[in-house]
């Protein structure tokens, strides 16, 4: 309506300045030149200070218009759904392994075929909050249902996938520096791919306590964590396998260098002489030491009381352009504490240069590892490095671009053989394209 007006003004004054210039014309006070050009002027003002009315009455218009959907939102919309969030990733993945084996029996080589496959992933939730104190969370994801990955292989002539949940969770905060959150939980540890399979989604309880000294240029963050995991339950045993673990650290930024480090302990209760097949039917490395039983059953030999050392370390950050590119070295430490274990430690070094925000970002690192064949509980070691599992050693090259916002290229090789006398070598390589959303 207001554009209208204002239309309807402009014309009606148009034609008022063409009648008086037309009967200027009739006297002979002004030549037709003149007054052709008086016209043009006139008209140039006029086209100027409509544009000038016209683009302030559209950014009225639209402010109103925003200020109504506002209205219409507050008065439609539930207080639960104005207070959630949505996000996911897309990811898209060519991976190719090659694995040589050898017999150390027969002194005979064993070779497997190369393998060429087409896979995906999708991950989808949301987080709402409740009130200051509390939220929920909710997240689905594709697979095959095993702790250690969300792929899905491209097979099957075009079969319908699996959708999973993969989180479902409950968080409280009563103060700003204390969370509770129990159910299908991110993992709360700081670690890195040597103990914990980024896909995993611990199930249990957990508490964590943060505090912040300084500001941002000089600050020092001490953390705990403590939590407590069922891994099986038994209807004809009491004494359920279960995983309680603690872990404390501290976080720090001291005069433009960034430092984090932690120690944790992990106590896998009563695995020892549990059925591997029973308390991880989906991933079956056999890479821990196993005892068969007379059934058949693969059966842990050992406990795994695990120490734990997890730090990086970033002291220079220097410039390309307008970027920042950070250095950062970090590593891990493990080793199972149970006295009987013969090989028990692994350890983990590396260094990463880089970080990804913005697009044209770049991220490259490489990590060399070792782990020993009963240095960690099998079923959440990395299920990339050496085909999963324990009881190798080898190299990680990574290098992520960031082509626009929220979408990077990347591709990881793993240069992986087998550690404790196991001849087994495998070679992986993933081209990801990843979509953030």
């Amino acid at each position: 309506m207001s554009l209208a007006f204002l239309f309807c003004t402009s014309l009606s004054f148009a034609g008022e300045i063409d009648i008086l210039v037309k009967k200027l014309v009739e006297k002979g006070l002004i030549t037709q030149q003149e007054a052709n050009d008086m016209l043009s002027e006139t008209k140039a003002e006029e086209n100027k200070d409509y544009e000038e009315k016209k683009q302030a009455v559209v950014a009225e218009v639209k402010d109103e218009i925003a200020k109504s959907q506002d209205k219409l939102k507050d008065t439609i919309l539930p207080s639960w759904i104005k207070n959630t969030t949505f996000s996911g990733d897309m990811r898209l993945r060519y991976a190719f392994d090659q694995t040589e084996d050898f017999d150390p029996a027969t002194r005979t080589e064993i070779n497997s075929p190369d393998r060429h496959r087409g896979r995906f992933r999708i991950r989808y939730g949301l987080e709402t909050t409740v009130n200051d104190k509390v939220k929920v969370g909710f997240r689905l994801a594709s697979g095959t249902g095993e702790q250690t990955s969300t792929n899905q292989t491209m097979q099957d002539t075009f079969a319908q996938k699996n959708i999973w949940i993969d989180r479902a969770y409950l968080e409280i905060k009563p103060i700003p520096e204390l969370r509770f959150s129990g159910g299908k939980i991110e993992n709360p540890f700081y670690t890195t791919d040597l103990v914990w399979d980024p896909d995993i989604s611990p199930e249990g309880v957990v508490v964590q306590a943060k505090k912040s000294f300084g500001d941002k240029d000089m600050n020092i963050a001490p953390f705990v964590t403590a939590g407590f995991f069922p891994i099986d339950e038994s209807s004809t045993d009491s004494n359920d396998v279960s995983l309680y673990g603690v872990q404390g650290g501290i976080s720090a930024a001291l005069f433009g260098t960034k430092l984090k480090l932690a120690g944790g302990y992990y106590d896998f209760h009563d695995i020892k002489g549990a059925a591997l097949e029973d308390v991880s039917p989906t991933v079956v490395k056999k890479t821990n030491t196993l005892i068969t039983d007379a059934d058949g059953k693969n059966r842990f030999a050992y406990d795994y009381r695990l120490f734990t050392l997890t730090g990086e370390f970033t002291p220079i950050e220097f410039s390309i352009g307008e970027r920042k590119i950070p250095v950062t070295f970090y590593g891990d430490y493990v080793t199972n504490m149970v006295s009987s274990v013969k090989y028990d430690t692994g350890s983990l070094g590396g260094i990463r240069i880089g970080s990804i925000k913005n697009p044209g970002d770049f991220q490259i690192s490489y990590d060399y590892r070792r782990l020993e064949k009963d240095a960690l509980y099998e079923p959440i070691a990395d299920s990339d490095f050496h085909g999963g599992g324990t009881n190798t050693k080898g190299s990680k090259y990574q290098a992520n671009y960031a082509l626009f916002k929220n979408t990077t290229l990347g591709v990881t090789f793993f240069d992986a053989d087998g550690a404790n006398q196991s001849y087994k070598k495998v070679r992986t390589l993933f081209v990801d394209m990843v979509v953030k959303f």
